[in-house]
């Protein structure tokens, strides 16, 4: 989301952004500024009114250099820094961004992706089990009928 003291912004190549007012921002718990060698005053007084650290957006490449593979690579290794590589790999697909200078793999698989590839597969083989289940419950059943009668 993109904060402002003013409803536009036009960025140095001529964009122009819709902003949300500084007085109508939404609870954050961090404020990015990038493309940036120095934070406006008045944001860091803002940031700091309402205790939220301001950082600039500096990416790194996946070799340890500095940024390197466009606009976005920054963003999206932000992204994968403080959320997930799950996350920042999602986002790149959606914005049809290629993923090579993030260091997405962080040298360990999450849990989360583990715990839920078991859940998937444990699902998959109760769900292949239920029908011959629920047909060997109804012979017994057809049996024990017989049998009483």
């Amino acid at each position: 989301m993109a904060l402002a003291d003013r409803g536009t912004l036009r960025t140095r190549h001529g964009l122009v952004l819709l902003t949300t007012s500084l007085g109508h921002a939404p609870s954050l718990s961090r404020i990015i500024v990038p493309g940036a060698d120095d934070i406006d005053p008045r944001l860091q007084q803002w940031a700091e009114r309402r205790h939220l650290d301001v950082e600039q957006l500096k990416g790194h490449s996946s070799q340890g250099e500095g940024v390197g593979g466009g606009g976005f690579t920054a963003a999206l290794q932000n992204l994968s820094d403080h959320s997930s590589a799950t996350t920042a790999s999602s986002t790149a697909k959606m914005i049809g961004y290629p993923i090579s200078d993030v260091a997405l793999d962080h040298g360990h698989a999450t849990l989360r992706a583990v715990l839920f590839a078991v859940v998937s597969l444990t699902l998959a083989v109760l769900v292949g089990l239920a029908p011959a289940w629920f047909s060997r419950r109804r012979r017994r059943r057809a049996m024990a009928d017989a049998a009483s009668a």
